[in-house]
C-alpha cells in the first residue's frame, strides 16, 4: 500500500518501505523459479476466486472457516463467491484457532513468511492454504490434497501477480497489460527518483508515482478472475534470484533483532531451521503506543504497513487476540533492498522513538 506524504521541508529522499521500485524490464532468460503445476492469476484474490468457484460447482462444500487476522480484500473476495463463511480467532503468536468441521472448508494462511500448523487431531473437510505473505519456495512442500493460492507481490518489484495450485483455462486480458504497463511507469519512475537518495524531497514527483500506483491496486480488483498474468509479471516472478532473495532477508532480520533484543516485544515467525521460511518482515506489539511509533518512523520516511486493520465484518469483542493483533502491532521492513545500515538506522529510530 502506498504511504502518505508528510512534511518534507528540507529531507533528502532516503527512505525504507512502501512499494518496491523497478530498475529496468527483466531481459529474456531461462526462468530460475518453476512453480509447481497449476495457473498464473492477475492476483492472489482472483486466485482465491477461482478456488471457491470450483468448490461451489462441485458443491460438497457451502462454508469456509476463516482466520479473523485477515486482509479485508479476502473477505471481500469470499463474500462476492457466495459461500458462506465464519470466523476464527488467530492468536499474538500467530496460533490458529479454528473449530473442528469434517463439512466445511478451512482457509489456513502461513504469516509472514512462515509454516502456519494445525493440530493433527483437528479435522476439516477440506484445506484452503494462503501463501501470500510467503515465498513461492515455500511452495515445495505443499500437500496436493490441499488447494493453495499465492499473491506474488509482496516480495519484489512485480506489477500483478497470482497463483493456484489448480489447472484453470485463463485467458489473455487488455485491462491486465494495461494495469501492468502503468505499474511498470511508476515503479521506474520510483527507482530513478530514490537513487538520488542524497537529493531533496520533490513532494510533486513522489505524489505523482505514489498515486498511480494506487490506482493500479484499486483497478486489479476490476479484472476478471479468468484473466492470464501478462507475461512480463510472469518474468519478474521467474527471472527472481529467490535464494539470494531469502538470504538478504534473513541476514536483514538477525540483524534487526540484535539490536532490539530486551528493549521491543517482537513476534517471532521465523524459523532457523527450515530453509524455505522467509520472513517478510519483522513484526513488532507496541501495545497502545503503535499508531505514535508508526507516525513517528513515517516522519522520518520509514513506512511501515500494518498487518491488517481489522475487516469490517468482524465484532472485535467476539475476537479479541486477533483485534488485539490488528490494534496493536506494526511490521518493520527487512527486505532485500536494504543492508545492515538500514537495519541500524531503523533501530535507533524505532528505540528512540519507543524509549
Amino acid at each position: 500500500m502506498s504511504s502518505t506524504l508528510h512534511s518534507t521541508m528540507g529531507r533528502t529522499r532516503k527512505s525504507l518501505g512502501g512499494d518496491f521500485p523497478l530498475e529496468a524490464a527483466p531481459e529474456k532468460r531461462r526462468a530460475r523459479l518453476r512453480m509447481p503445476s497449476g495457473s498464473w492469476a492477475v492476483s492472489g484474490r482472483a486466485a482465491l476466486a477461482l478456488i471457491l468457484q470450483k468448490h461451489l460447482r462441485r458443491g460438497r462444500f457451502s462454508t469456509i472457516h476463516v482466520p479473523a487476522l485477515i486482509c479485508q480484500s479476502v473477505v471481500d473476495t469470499i463474500e462476492e463467491s457466495g459461500i458462506s463463511y465464519a470466523f476464527y480467532d488467530v492468536g499474538k503468536d500467530l496460533g490458529p484457532r479454528p473449530p473442528d468441521d469434517p463439512n466445511g472448508m478451512l482457509l489456513l494462511v502461513h504469516y509472514f513468511g512462515t509454516r502456519t500448523l494445525v493440530e493433527p487431531t483437528a479435522k476439516w473437510g477440506h484445506i484452503i492454504e494462503d501463501f501470500s505473505m510467503a515465498v513461492p519456495l515455500l511452495l515445495s512442500g505443499l500437500d496436493n490434497k490441499h488447494d493453495a493460492f499465492s499473491s506474488l507481490r509482496k516480495f519484489g518489484p512485480v506489477p500483478l501477480g497470482g497463483w493456484l495450485n489448480t489447472d484453470v483455462e485463463l485467458t489473455p486480458n487488455k485491462m491486465a497489460e494495461e494495469l501492468e504497463a502503468q505499474s511498470v511507469k511508476a515503479r521506474t519512475a520510483k527507482a530513478a527518483y530514490l537513487a538520488e537518495s542524497d537529493a531533496l524531497v520533490l513532494p510533486d514527483m513522489e505524489t505523482g508515482y505514489l498515486n498511480l500506483l494506487a490506482r493500479v491496486e484499486s483497478d486489479i480488483s476490476k479484472l476478471p478472475n479468468t484473466s492470464l498474468l501478462p507475461a512480463l509479471s510472469r518474468s519478474l516472478v521467474e527471472q527472481t534470484d529467490w535464494p539470494r532473495l531469502a538470504e538478504r532477508r534473513r541476514k536483514n532480520w538477525h540483524h534487526l533483532t540484535a539490536q532490539l533484543q530486551g528493549e521491543i516485544t517482537m513476534i517471532n515467525p521465523y524459523a532457523d531451521d527450515d530453509d524455505k521460511t522467509v520472513p517478510l518482515g519483522l513484526v513488532i506489539d507496541l501495545g497502545n503506543k503503535r499508531d505514535a511509533v508508526r507516525q513517528g518512523l513515517r516522519e522520518t520516511r520509514i513506512f511501515c504497513p500494518v498487518h491488517w486493520p481489522l475487516p469490517s465484518q468482524i465484532i472485535a469483542d467476539q475476537f479479541p487476540q486477533a483485534a488485539s493483533f490488528c490494534a496493536e502491532t506494526l511490521t518493520i521492513p527487512l527486505d532485500q533492498r536494504y543492508s545492515q545500515t538500514d537495519m541500524e538506522w531503523v533501530a535507533e529510530k524505532l528505540l528512540r522513538l519507543t524509549s
